[in-house]
């Protein structure tokens, strides 16, 4: 499996959290976020697992593409 994200970016009002974000993670591999407080690591996280559906560009997972606008 693979999960890929492509130009993600988020913001809150007129705070930009995450912009132009994209990664590639890989099956077999672990993975760590770290960073200062309100970095957006959490958003990360919460965008990944599907909780936050409002930001923009593209979520993919294997082979099936997930885009928001």
């Amino acid at each position: 499996m693979k999960l890929s994200l492509n130009n993600i970016n988020k913001s809150f009002s007129s705070l930009e959290i995450l912009r132009n974000l994209s990664f590639n993670f890989e099956i077999g591999h672990i993975y760590i976020i770290k960073g200062k407080n309100g970095a957006g690591k959490s958003t990360l996280l919460n965008i990944l697992s599907g909780i936050d559906s409002k930001y923009s560009g593209e979520l993919s997972i294997d082979k099936d593409r997930k885009s928001v606008v």
